[in-house]
């Protein structure tokens, strides 16, 4: 803002300006229009029950109070069909229907956090699959689930998270009946996130979560405008010369400068350039941003809730073609099982732990996991407690960092905690440790362990608590990765167990060979020894996994020979 103050030197034609700042704190506010119905009808589309008309696409949908519910019908123009933010306020309790036959869309503006879909109390419900809610827009300030339901009894629905937008779940979101799909768009790079929840959301109608993979990947710094053709175009015929009138002669103390003749015209040529312009062969690169739900809360925060997701049903399931992340401290628990999809990039990275408290008999095999492809990444620390786990097809993986991870069973599960059927179990570096605290079935794929050749124990180390069941005719194999030489003498022991039956394949560079070592007699505790033909050593680290075996083990506890 402009201003001047009158003074002596204002009357004498002179002002002093200053600029006055504007308050940091002021913030866009997009336009709204709030539900306040006439009494005609409960109709989304009559401008009548809106305070500034049908919200469209500059406009925010807020619904407050005590005001009924609405209805959005068939009638509902096209450029209403998408708002600019859904939002509820002080306490607003009635049902927006879905019943149009077709979507709503929520966009949002991520640089005003006024707009986007912002639903803490209330009910959408919609009506069939086609009555769909999608989050068009904007990053989790612009979308929060903060309270209220998205469900309706009588039938099941979709909702959307598209455009690399993210919804965060959060506070007392209440019931989800809707099929969720992330990323339904293919686009790639939107979020489900569950945050700081203090209430359980519970997942009901048998819906399902799908975390989509990316099917058109997002340009990274596209032209702005196409290049042109690359086929030679004639060159324009240049306008005619402008004449410059030649410089009058000056007398100048009795001397004649003569006159100076025009430039001559550049000639005009209408051929081809000799070098017509070339395409470059990769004008972008394509990035692929995965769609992801992100588990991130810290449990262990006074007033937040320790579950966050619950089901009243044994169906519903989390399909995973993305990434799925848990951090944050303490252990977040979901009923919901999870199945990394095969052919597709799909993670499971847990960063800490995580509690999987249901199985799914047909969406993921009746496991709490479901590994049919992807990875799942166990982080140093991490424990992952499940009703157990299934690896049939790519990688198990626990890198090592900050300790060791484990599996462990669910207080409710006394099934096989892991089998494994194909895939691989990779231990990648030489402090890498995973414990699984019950039983492993083993029947196929490959355990990748690695040792220092130079140094005696030292190696990644697999523990299975319980027994390692190994049947018949099975195709396990146990691949040893060596850093550095392997010298004489020394022993390495990257397997430990409760008890055994059965035998693998070893697959490890020569001089070394493998030999079961069980000091209590055949079938265990023990572990598997590697070493030169020479002579194996035995491992002095194995007495302490002998402590940290359950009471009830029928170990006898004796010495280790």
């Amino acid at each position: 803002m402009l201003f001047g103050k009158a003074s002596d030197k204002h009357r004498s034609g002179y002002t002093r300006l200053q600029v006055q700042e504007l308050d940091d704190r002021i913030v866009p506010a997009a336009p709204t229009t709030t539900w306040s119905p006439a009494g005609m009808d409960l109709l989304w589309s009559n401008p009548h029950n809106w305070s500034a008309g049908v919200p469209d696409a500059t406009k925010v949908a807020i619904f407050t109070g005590s005001a009924p519910g609405a209805t959005y019908d068939n009638t509902a123009a096209v450029a209403n069909r998408t708002v600019l933010g859904l939002q509820t306020q002080n306490g607003f309790s009635g049902i927006l229907n879905l019943r149009a036959g077709f979507g709503l869309t929520v966009a949002a503006d991520r640089t005003d956090v006024s707009t986007g879909f912002q639903w803490d109390s209330g009910t959408i419900a919609q009506s069939s699959l086609q009555d769909t809610l999608t989050i068009g827009g904007g990053a989790a300030a612009n979308n929060q689930w903060s309270g209220g339901s998205i469900t309706n009894p009588l039938a099941q629905s979709n909702l959307y998270i598209n455009g690399s937008s993210t919804l965060q779940v959060t506070g007392n979101a209440d019931t989800l009946g809707d099929n969720v799909v992330v990323g339904q768009d293919g686009n790639g790079g939107s979020t489900l996130e569950f945050y700081n929840q203090a209430r359980t959301l519970t997942v009901t109608n048998n819906a399902a979560i799908t975390v989509s993979n990316v099917t058109s990947p997002t340009p990274v710094n596209p032209p702005a405008v196409p290049p042109p053709s690359p086929v030679a175009q004639p060159m324009p015929a240049a306008p005619p010369p402008s004449v410059v009138p030649a410089v009058q002669p000056v007398v100048s103390t009795g001397a004649v400068i003569p006159a100076v003749a025009p430039p001559a015209p550049t000639p005009v040529t209408t051929a081809a350039p000799l070098n017509p312009y070339t395409p470059p062969t990769n004008i972008y690169t394509q990035v692929v941003v995965p769609n992801r739900i992100l588990f991130d809360t810290d449990v262990t925060q006074a007033g937040i809730a320790e579950k966050g997701i619950a089901r009243d049903n044994a169906t519903s399931f989390i399909d995973n073609y993305g990434t799925i992340t848990r951090s944050g401290g303490g252990a977040y628990q979901i009923d919901l099982p999870i199945r990394n999809e095969a052919s597709s990039p799909a993670l499971l990275d847990l960063q800490s732990s995580l509690w999987i408290s249901g199985r799914a008999v047909n969406g993921t095999a009746n496991y709490a996991v479901d590994q049919e492809g992807g990875e799942t990444r166990l982080g140093g620390g991490a424990t992952l407690t499940v009703q157990g786990y299934l690896l049939n097809g790519g990688l198990l993986d626990a890198p090592g960092n900050q300790g060791g991870a484990t599996i462990a069973p669910d207080p409710n599960y006394n099934g096989t905690l892991l089998t494994m059927n194909g895939g691989a179990l990779s231990l990648p570096s030489t402090i890498a440790r995973l414990t699984v605290d019950g039983d492993m079935r083993w029947t196929g794929g490959v355990y990748q362990a690695w040792i220092d050749g130079t140094q005696e124990l030292v190696q990644s180390r697999l523990t299975v608590i319980g027994e390692l069941i190994l049947p018949a005719n099975n195709s396990a194999t146990l691949h040893v990765n060596v850093l550095g030489e392997v010298q004489p003498n020394l022993g390495w022991s990257p397997l430990y167990f409760g008890s055994r039956t059965g035998d693998f394949r070893l697959d490890a560079p020569a001089p070394l060979a493998g030999e079961w070592f069980e000091p209590f007699g055949p079938g265990g505790p023990g572990y598997y020894a590697l070493g030169q033909v020479a002579g194996l050593e035995q491992d002095v680290n194995f007495v302490l996994f002998i402590d940290e075996l359950p009471s009830n083990h029928p170990s006898t506890g004796g010495p280790v020979l």
